[in-house]
């Protein structure tokens, strides 16, 4: 009898492993960047630490919730985040994440979340009205400032196009509002994300934005890792809900609550 009884504790000890392990990989692992990009995700308060906001942890609610899926998101070091999501030993899937043709040879893509716009930002001329640019010609008129790292291309310019470098969001719109630039090259949900975050305290006023027309949007997406369990499965499934969510608004209603003009 004791014998039959110490099977059965083992038995269950066992069991309750397993279980736990299956649980365990089931969950999908999201990892994005610990720099923030607002509205996209960033940290309240503005501190370093804990979990973040944003537009895209709260779209992943919903959709996980269709899924019938569990998700765990963490925010670490973009490259740490690329890595571990390639090789598929930490994470399977990368938030916030842009479209290029290297990685679309490494890993899945989702559909397009979200659209960026290439914008110029300049101070506002109470005696003209901010119009789109339509041509690169426009902007080679201007000193122009821009983030460190920004892909010029997109804007139809070149390094020497740019007066001064810029190291942040912030640090640009300060240079404009400076008069050390007559315009500041960004895309305007981000810039956008940085004034629902500073929330009027200290990002300048009076900051006027004309879209860029010419250049090509910036498209992103969630990248699911090759090495995920059910990789092409899930990304059909995410694929199809995704779809689902725009076509009912639901996406659009939640990014409302991020949006808040330069102006």
């Amino acid at each position: 009898m004791q014998v039959k009884k110490e099977l059965i504790i083992l038995a269950t000890v066992i069991s309750s492993i397993f279980s736990y392990s299956a649980k365990a990989e089931d969950i999908v692992r999201i990892c994005h960047g610990s720099g923030g990009y607002p509205p996209y995700h960033f940290y309240p308060q503005g501190v370093n630490e804990g979990k973040m906001s944003g537009l895209t942890i709260d779209v992943l609610k919903p959709l996980f919730e269709v899924l019938d899926m569990p998700y765990d998101v963490n925010p670490i070091p973009w490259k740490r985040c690329y890595k571990h999501t390639l090789s598929g030993q930490g994470f399977d899937i990368i938030a916030d994440g842009s479209y290029n043709l290297e990685r679309a040879n490494l890993f899945y893509y989702s559909t397009p979340l979200y659209t960026l716009t290439p914008t110029l930002f300049t101070k506002i001329d109470e005696t003209k009205q901010a119009r789109p640019i339509t041509k690169p010609e426009q902007l080679k008129k201007l000193q122009l400032c821009a983030n460190r790292g920004t892909n010029l291309m997109g804007y139809g310019v070149v390094k020497s196009d740019i007066s001064n470098e810029t190291s942040s969001i912030r640090n640009g719109l300060e240079m404009l509002d400076k008069g050390r630039c007559e315009g500041f090259l960004s895309l305007q949900e981000i810039v956008s994300g940085h004034y629902y975050m500073d929330k009027g305290n200290s990002l300048p006023s009076g900051i006027s934005a004309s879209p860029i027309t010419y250049a090509k949007a910036w498209t992103m997406h969630l990248i699911i890792s090759r090495h995920a369990k059910n990789a092409k499965d899930l990304t059909f499934r995410i694929n199809q809900e995704i779809l689902r969510l725009q076509h009912n608004g639901v996406i659009d209603k939640i990014a409302q609550k991020y949006a808040t003009e330069a102006r």
